[in-house]
């Protein structure tokens, strides 16, 4: 088990880390998002403390790279290369592909994050345009990927690939009015579980993360009220944060986490702490 660390960042951030080993060449996709952010800055400060200078990110973003780009001048440690790309196109994985090759980069972990903002959908609402966009953002973006990386990655000495899900796959049932996010979502998850049954191996390992509702830009344009009864309901009386999940995301990129294609739930701030230092039970998917 890793020991844990408790970080205090400015803006008064707490974090939790992992002692896990760093790896040398990450690939980020949808690096803009909250979580991604979270998990990158916490990555600088680890390469600060521990003297690293051999780490590489090449961090996807669609359109808003201002906080990539702070990141990358706040941590010379990190060699951070930024590539936009729109995931809705075919063409967009083509992109980053094309970037990963011109620099020479085969990562050693690929996190694969992206998100569009959330709107509700009821199915008398349904639009195939939008339906089209989450799939392709998430399964089909995927798998474009993972045809042309997981070759190489299998050739390393110890690759991982992680997915960003949601809890709602977890669930007997999601909650209502969730059509082209929770079918995108359920896409996504069976790429993830495909991918790993051809690729995975004892040195490569692909899973998922779903955690339960973050306090995240993602949800700008939910109701504060639910985010307020979601907060009421949760064991801690709180959202999920982005920093809940760093520890969590560092252990499942790590050598130690050996599953492959396992989805895993992450319900609350304490579930995230008891699932990182092994005191809490996986339920199998």
């Amino acid at each position: 088990l890793f020991p844990y660390t408790t970080l205090f960042r400015s803006g008064g951030k707490e974090m939790e880390e992992c002692r896990a080993s760093l790896k040398e060449r990450y690939l980020v996709i949808g690096a803009s998002s909250d979580v991604a952010l979270a998990w990158l800055e916490n990555l600088g400060e680890r390469c600060r403390r521990e003297k690293k200078e051999n780490v590489t990110v090449v961090a996807h973003y669609h359109s808003h790279d201002d906080a990539l780009s702070s990141i990358a001048e706040c941590y010379p440690e990190i060699r951070l290369l930024l590539v936009s790309a729109d995931l809705t196109k075919e063409e967009g994985t083509q992109i980053i592909l094309q970037f990963l090759f011109n620099e020479d980069v085969i990562p050693e972990a690929v996190l694969y994050f992206p998100a569009e903002t959330f709107r509700y959908m009821r199915l008398k609402e349904f639009d195939r345009e939008r339906l089209d966009g989450a799939v392709c953002v998430g399964a089909a973006g995927f798998l474009s990927l993972m045809k042309e990386l997981l070759p190489k990655m299998k050739r390393l000495e110890d690759a991982r690939v992680l997915v960003m899900l949601t809890a709602y796959v977890k669930e007997e049932l999601p909650p209502k009015f969730m059509v082209d996010y929770v079918t995108g979502k359920y896409a996504l998850l069976g790429a993830m579980k495909a991918v790993a049954a051809e690729f995975g191996s004892d040195t490569l390992k692909i899973n998922a993360v779903s955690p339960e509702m973050m306090d995240t830009k993602f949800l700008k344009e939910l109701d504060p009220r639910i985010k307020e009864m979601s907060a009421l309901n949760a064991p801690e009386k709180r959202l999920l944060t982005p920093e809940d999940l760093v520890c969590v995301i560092d252990h499942m990129i790590s050598s130690e986490y050996k599953e492959n294609g396992r989805n895993e739930g992450i319900f609350s701030p304490s579930e995230a702490r008891e699932f990182f230092t092994g005191q809490r039970g996986r339920a199998d998917e």
